[in-house]
């Protein structure tokens, strides 16, 4: 293991330190186990299957709502795992990669993150993860009999950017145009995947909330209720991300969108239920830059940050 560079925001700030754990795929659950990690410090993971080694960057310390900062990790060019979720028996996981990938390789990484631990002991059934994705990636769903679906085919309409919403058990994703190209967002319900789970796949089952969102989306954050109500950002090309809130009436979703932000940010969302957030900037010199923030009600993440 290594330690990366830190630096922080503010004068009084948490430092924030990580470091690097470079592991077989089939120790990965066992040592995070062993290092008493919990998802919530665990920063990415990228994965070379050609040696089936994997490499997670972990922040040092405890997360919670005080800590806010920045710090910078030297990153492996090896694919990323930017989110997971594990809902019922179906799995979907989204990776970013500069060259092509196997995802059917990935099944022994999804396998491990089975068995990590939230920082209240419980098995978890998401994961979101730092990576290069400033464009969009590619999604897939591994079925209970071991199927991997891919949602984003070639030269064809498809998703990405699935998220799980506990509340209402539904997915959110981006619906993406034959140039690979972030439209719209729609939205499935999970008895509907439960009933045939190939339906997944079919943009068609989807209903449209959003629909020729401009500019383009890159990717979701991840989902939380505020106010009983959805919400999450949309990070979109042109360092432009929006806040969107969902409510819907009499089976009708209603879209609030927030002002837009200028920002070279990727938002991935909130990590713990005391409000930190957590963004990430890919850097011209492969290192991505890891943000850390709680913001006041109303307040968007990093916004007062100098970055």
């Amino acid at each position: 293991m290594n330690t990366a560079d830190t630096k922080t925001v503010g004068q009084n700030d948490n430092i924030i330190k990580v470091e690097i754990l470079t592991i077989p795929v089939a120790k990965l659950a066992s040592e995070i186990a062993r290092l008493e990690l919990t998802v919530d410090r665990i920063a990415g993971i990228f994965y070379d299957a050609t040696t089936g080694n994997v490499h997670v960057p972990f922040i040092s310390g405890t997360l919670d709502a005080k800590t806010k900062g920045k710090t910078l990790v030297a990153t492996p060019d090896f694919p990323a795992l930017m989110a997971w979720t594990n809902i019922e028996g179906i799995q979907t996981f989204e990776i970013f990669g500069k060259t092509n990938f196997d995802p059917i390789s990935w099944l022994p990484v999804l396998d491990q993150l089975k068995n990590f631990k939230d920082k209240y002991g419980n098995t978890v059934t998401e994961f979101y993860g730092v990576g290069y994705a400033i464009k969009t990636t590619r999604q897939f769903v591994v079925l209970a009999d071991k199927r991997v679906l891919n949602l984003t085919p070639e030269n064809s309409v498809g998703i990405t950017s699935l998220r799980y919403d506990f509340a209402n058990r539904r997915y959110y994703g981006i619906l993406l145009d034959t140039r690979f190209y972030g439209t719209s967002i729609i939205t499935i319900e999970m008895d509907t995947v439960m009933q045939k789970p190939t339906v997944i796949v079919d943009v068609k089952a989807w209903d449209t909330i959003v629909a020729n969102v401009q500019p383009g989306m890159i990717s979701l954050s991840r989902v939380k209720i505020v106010d009983g109500f959805v919400a999450f950002y949309v990070n979109q090309y042109g360092n432009v991300c929006k806040g969107i809130t969902l409510n819907t009436i009499a089976d009708e979703t209603i879209a609030s969108w927030d002002d837009s932000v200028r920002t070279p940010i990727m938002m991935i969302g909130s990590v713990s239920n005391d409000g930190l957030y957590v963004g990430y900037v890919p850097t011209a010199d492969d290192q991505i830059a890891i943000y850390l923030d709680s913001p006041k009600p109303r307040e968007f993440p990093f916004l007062t940050l100098s970055l």
